[in-house]
């Protein structure tokens, strides 16, 4: 009989249950913040991890869910640690542990409650699909013996991010894994050769008022709808029978794999009407922003609405290799991310190496809360976009801002993205069919082909302007709405008459930090006004901040190298913006620097965000058994912000902001009847220094199951901690 003992060292306020649920006992990364479907109370899904282990997700009627882990062959010594916080269940194997904190591995490969929600179980799928990325000092040959084992078939070149997306059998799972992670005991030191694996996850589908709420038609009268400009739309395809879409595209391409480039779903024949739609089913009536663009239709997403994020990336490139001048995307992941994904990695190289624009729907999940803009609107270069209603108040359900990380401003403009009617394609019944030709739908994702086919009609208004210059054109001409928070709108409702025929531009967005308290010395940048008029304009300018609650921070924390600028004709003229972080104090300042004309008019505005944290500490962590001896672990590290990393692998050291903090670690040793688990539990450890902190097993207690009568283990033990931070719960 082989025997496991439970050993946990747990302070007060900690609780403890032990019980038979589980195979294993199951620590792991931050999940996404989605919003997704798990299985019905009592219902059960399983999912097949990288590593070969097979995960059953079983949820109670109370929401609780439970994770049973079926090692693959050879992995039963393998320890499974499950974290569940904000509704997901990850479980991460020991030997995955390394390369997640080094960043090798994708956290959301170990999600089981994302991969569920996704359909990656194996109900729906015997595949799963990984995105293999070529990092500085990763071989070729590394890349190449991992994606050999995928069918032929399923791989795709990304060469945006020198990566290649496969799908590889479940049943090649454990030869995949096996491959990709060094030796024991190496795995710390060989992650920098390690390729870096992302799942590819799932990505989904996120006019006659609406066009002259943001003043298309004074630019139409002015001569300008989009004539030479290129727009691709990355979405469900087109259906090019549609008499407002008939002759008005010039190159379609399917990457779903699904049946060709029309629309069955519907999605992307009422985004691309949006943009470039003629208008010919209601009379001219319900054109789309820019009428005479050039429209080029990437179906990303199949007849479902639904793709994978490999498919979207391909579309990306497809479209920047056509010359597209703006890119509209009204997709996304559901679940919040910084903008180091795979998505948002592609949009920010082909930004840079294109100048292409591309114009993002930053999602549907503003009724979770802030933070939960996804990919790849979190982007840097992507023109992100939020909506709002014909009155212009923000959309509950517009995703807000800040971006997860950094906290910088997403999105970045907002625009009409409710009851909007436009084409419907033939069969289809995706929104509120108003008729035949016609269908009224909301979302962000009808916001975003708005500031699409403005880009449109501005590219044509400048042609010799990037897509940068677009993007700072529209945010920085926007129309800020009161009460709405810097972080839900951004610059503000886009006004592309403002933009397109006004005088005025500016640097759009400047996000200044993140700095710590212990930053000492001032930081300057620039804020640009270019001035397209013939005649030469001087500005009077003032800078704003403040915190969500109203704070602002101490006088002169941001200051302007002048309060004033003469920007000649057809000219730029640049103004240093000064900020001290040690002056302003710890917090998330947002606000406006404005330029105003003589009259006290608001010719443009520069979105601006300071953030500065609280001062940082070094952790040193300690890990000891029961026989006094160091242990080499990883623990981890959780606090108000949710998952905030693991130590060093190397030196088990971590620099963390100030604060309260909740540190755990598990490991197994050899008993003489079997194995011990040690599960040591620090619940408040409060950082206000540099200091070391001991994770000591020889503070543990047993936990101990015992039978009336002898009895063999067949399972084993599972247990649970539970502790509330900061409001959140993590279990």
């Amino acid at each position: 009989m082989r025997r496991i003992r439970l050993l946990a060292a747990i302070s007060a306020g900690l609780a403890l249950a032990a019980g038979a649920v589980a195979p294993v006992p199951a620590l792991a990364g931050t999940p996404r913040q989605d919003t997704v479907a798990t299985p019905s109370a009592g219902g059960a899904a399983t999912v097949e991890l990288i590593t070969g282990d097979r995960v059953t997700v079983t949820r109670a009627g109370d929401g609780r869910q439970a994770a049973s882990v079926t090692p693959g062959p050879g992995r039963k010594s393998i320890l499974f640690r499950t974290f569940e916080q904000d509704g997901h269940v990850t479980v991460l194997p020991s030997d995955a542990d390394a390369l997640v904190a080094a960043g090798r591995l994708d956290r959301d490969l170990f999600d089981v409650t994302a991969l569920v929600a996704q359909r990656y179980d194996t109900a729906h799928t015997d595949a799963l699909p990984l995105i293999v990325e070529r990092t500085e000092g990763v071989a070729a040959s590394s890349v190449n013996s991992l994606t050999d084992l995928a069918p032929e078939a399923s791989v795709r070149e990304l060469e945006s991010i020198d990566a290649r997306a496969v799908r590889v059998d479940d049943a090649d799972l454990g030869r995949f894994w096996k491959r990709l992670v060094p030796a024991d005991g190496q795995r710390a030191k060989a992650a920098a050769a390690t390729p870096r694996v992302w799942l590819d996850g799932r990505v989904g589908a996120s006019l006659d008022r609406s066009t002259a709420q943001i003043g298309a038609p004074e630019v139409w009268s002015a001569g300008y709808r989009g004539d030479g400009v290129k727009v691709a739309v990355l979405d469900t395809g087109a259906d090019q029978s549609h008499p407002d879409l008939a002759g008005r595209v010039a190159a379609a391409e399917d990457f779903s794999g699904s049946s060709g480039t029309n629309d069955v779903f519907g999605h992307g024949t009422h985004v691309a009407s949006i943009v470039g739609g003629s208008g010919a089913a209601s009379g001219g009536t319900r054109q789309g922003v820019a009428p005479a663009a050039q429209l080029l239709i990437g179906k990303v997403l199949g007849d479902d609405g639904f793709g994978s994020e490999s498919q979207v990336i391909a579309g990306m490139e497809w479209a920047a290799d056509q010359g597209a001048d703006v890119v509209n995307m009204s997709l996304g992941s559901s679940g919040a991310t910084d903008g180091t994904d795979p998505m948002s990695q592609a949009l920010d190289d082909l930004s840079r190496s294109t100048g292409t624009l591309f114009v993002v729907a930053a999602g549907n999940e503003g009724e979770q809360g802030p933070r939960t803009v996804g990919s790849p609107g979190a982007a840097d270069a992507a023109l992100t976009v939020g909506a709002v209603d014909r009155d212009d108040s923000l959309a509950p359900f517009s995703s807000r801002g800040p971006r997860l990380g950094d906290d910088a401003v997403k999105p970045d403009v907002t625009a009409p993205g409710v009851g909007i009617v436009a084409a419907r394609a033939a069969g289809s019944a995706m929104g509120d069919p108003v008729d035949e030709h016609y269908t009224a739908a909301s979302g962000t994702s009808m916001a975003t082909p708005h500031v699409a086919g403005a880009a449109a009609l501005l590219a044509q208004r400048h042609p010799d302007w990037t897509g940068a210059q677009l993007k700072d054109a529209l945010i920085s001409t926007a129309v800020t709405v009161d009460g709405q928070k810097v972080t839900e709108q951004g610059g503000g409702r886009i006004d592309v008459r403002a933009a397109g025929l006004g005088a005025v531009t500016a640097t759009g967005t400047l996000v200044m930090g993140p700095f710590t308290s212990q930053d000492t010395e001032p930081v300057t940048s620039g804020v640009r006004y270019t001035n397209s008029s013939d005649e030469d304009v001087t500005l009077s300018l003032a800078v704003e901040l403040a915190t969500e609650g109203g704070k602002a921070p101490a006088e002169g924390s941001a200051r302007l190298g002048s309060e004033t600028v003469r920007v000649p004709a057809g000219a730029s003229a640049e103004v240093p913006l000064t900020v001290d972080p040690a002056r302003a104090g710890q917090g998330k300042f947002y606000g406006y620097v404005t330029a105003r004309t003589a009259d006290g008019s608001v010719a443009a505005h520069t979105t601006l965000s300071l953030v500065v944290h609280g001062p940082t500490h070094r952790i040193t962590v300690r890990t000891i058994d029961k026989d006094g001896k160091q242990v080499q672990d990883l623990p981890t590290i959780w606090g108000a912000e949710g998952f905030v990393g693991y130590t060093d692998p190397a030196a088990a050291v971590a620099e963390v902001e100030e604060g309260v903090y909740q540190l755990n670690t598990s490991w197994t040793t050899s008993a003489e009847d079997g194995q011990e688990l040690r599960h040591v539990v620090l619940p408040e450890v409060k950082v206000s220094k540099d200091m070391t902190v001991t994770l000591d097993a020889r503070k543990t207690v047993p936990v101990e199951i015992r039978t009336p009568r002898p009895a063999e283990q067949r399972g084993i033990l599972s247990y649970q901690t539970y502790r509330e931070i900061g409001g959140r719960s993590l279990t």
